[in-house]
């Protein structure tokens, strides 16, 4: 028996659900009996697999996979869904979280602290209301060149200078089309408000984007007044989802990876990258039409993410 929600899922979620449940199940251990002295640490089944003793270790990975509640869960169970089966790989993956998550449920620790919030900013702050890609525009007239060089988005290059480097002729066009994207630029309704709010709650802010160099001047103008630190990838010379992106970040305002939450609209970049990395995330999903499991930590407005400000130490900001 699998726990189903026709109403939430696709046709292929439902399918990849319903196999990896079914996998799932077959790799919880039961016995028929438990001496009372070891019952401290296994759990009556609560599920539908008959009247016997089953691994709680492996009882909760299931939970974590049925109701994926925290961001770490719900990127592991949306990685199974979406596979279909359970690999070696995955489900290395889905225990570590299940012994996370069973401590927690013996020991009740206190909410993480959120030292510090990084925004993504393209898609979550901010959007461009003409869009030209000039720098894809480029590449794409000398793709074989292109992937001999740095790309923009790790490293400092202008227009004019990337398409020299790329033995262009000067981008006229493609210059025309990069101001009138920066200037186009608009924060969402929800932006500023929210920037204002984490800020005057004493929780460090963060803009961490992958983005070119010329992109980064319309963010300082529309949001400099909130921000106290800006993480780009073309200064840092890493983009998200890469490890190093979210470590250099951490690094530089001295706190730990779970004390860093990320929010940002990319599923990848932001949510798994962070995740990945050691630290939390939320996913803003402003259409709401997310994937089933993606739902669970989703949220349709950057005004939804106030709940971070619960867990934050007012007035200890960390120190970039």
């Amino acid at each position: 028996m699998t726990w189903t929600h026709p109403h939430f899922r696709t046709p292929a979620e439902q399918a990849g659900y319903e196999a990896v449940d079914a996998e799932l199940a077959d790799r919880i251990p039961r016995r028929d009996h438990v001496p009372e002295g070891e019952r401290d640490g296994w759990r009556q089944n609560m599920l539908p697999f008959g009247e016997r003793w089953s691994g709680i270790r492996e009882l909760e990975a299931c939970l974590a996979f049925r109701e994926p509640s925290d961001p770490e869960s719900a990127v592991v169970a949306d990685a199974l869904v979406r596979a279909g089966t359970v690999t070696d790989d995955l489900y290395d993956r889905l225990l570590a979280v299940a012994d996370r998550r069973y401590t927690e449920h013996l020991h009740y620790p206190s909410p993480p602290i959120t030292r510090a919030v990084a925004f993504d900013a393209f898609g979550t702050l901010v959007r461009i209301g003409k869009r030209h890609r000039p720098y894809e525009r480029l590449v794409a007239r000398a793709r074989q060149r292109a992937a001999e060089l740095p790309s923009p988005m790790t490293a400092a290059i202008g227009l004019d200078d990337y398409a020299a480097m790329l033995g262009l002729s000067p981008p006229h066009v493609e210059r025309i089309g990069l101001e009138e994207e920066l200037a186009s630029v608009t924060p969402y309704p929800d932006a500023l408000e929210t920037l204002r709010r984490v800020k005057a709650h004493g929780v460090t802010v963060v803009v961490a984007s992958n983005l070119a160099e010329p992109y980064a001047a319309p963010l300082k103008a529309l949001l400099g007044d909130w921000v106290d630190v800006w993480h780009f990838s073309f200064a840092v010379g890493a983009t998200k989802p890469q490890r190093f992106f979210y470590a250099a970040l951490t690094a530089r305002l001295g706190i730990e990876p779970h004390e860093l939450l990320m929010v940002g609209d990319s599923w990848h970049a932001d949510v798994e990258g962070a995740v990945k990395a050691g630290a939390r995330a939320q996913w803003l999903d402003r259409t709401g039409r997310a994937a089933y499991v993606r739902r669970h930590v989703a949220v349709r407005s950057l005004a939804d993410v106030g709940w971070i400000l619960r867990t934050a130490h007012p007035g200890e900001p960390a120190q970039a």
